[in-house]
């Protein structure tokens, strides 16, 4: 049973007429992508997933693991299937690779899985500011001795900014 298909660059495993399958999101950029229509690559998990999901207690079908896999594997192959350019998830996948699969939530909520430790990290700054749990995630992962290169470090910087350039601050942690 196939639970994760892929879309992006022209192609895409689905189509347009597996909406009970894809859900209508997930058919139409399908679709989208077989019509050369400009679309950023991703994948979708199949509305039998969302299913179980719900029938069973909130936990995914076991079966999903090869599944974690294509999806790890496709964020190393194309970073861009997290976030976009000068974002700090897609840095993260083209510095880190597989290591490490990252998404940015809302109200500065951070998640992580460190898949070359089997963990996940959840880190979320009190007033909601992304450059501070940016900030911190770097702290993590320094900690835990992750390589931090240059074009990820600019995102786990100190300094703060004001709209002209100047250092009008700077950003700490405290571990607890």
């Amino acid at each position: 049973m196939k639970y994760v298909y892929l879309f992006g660059n022209g192609a895409a495993d689905g189509t347009a007429k597996m909406k009970n399958t894809l859900g209508g999101k997930g058919a139409n950029l399908a679709e989208m992508n077989h019509l050369g229509i400009p679309v950023p690559p991703g994948f979708t998990i199949t509305t039998e997933v969302c299913s179980y999901y719900y029938d069973n207690d909130k936990k995914l079908p076991d079966s999903l693991r090869n599944g974690k896999r294509l999806i790890a594997n496709a964020i190393c192959k194309e970073p861009f299937f997290i976030a976009g350019d000068n974002r700090i998830c897609t840095a993260i996948a083209e510095t880190l690779g597989n290591k490490i699969t990252p998404k940015m939530g809302a109200e500065a909520v951070y998640f992580c899985s460190l898949n070359d430790l089997g963990l996940g990290l959840v880190l979320k700054c009190r007033d909601g500011s992304r450059r501070a749990v940016e900030y911190a995630l770097g702290q993590v992962l320094k900690l835990l001795n992750y390589k931090i290169s240059k074009k990820l470090a600019k995102h786990f910087n100190s300094e703060i900014y004001n709209l002209s350039g100047d250092i009008v601050g700077s950003k700490s942690i405290k571990l607890l």
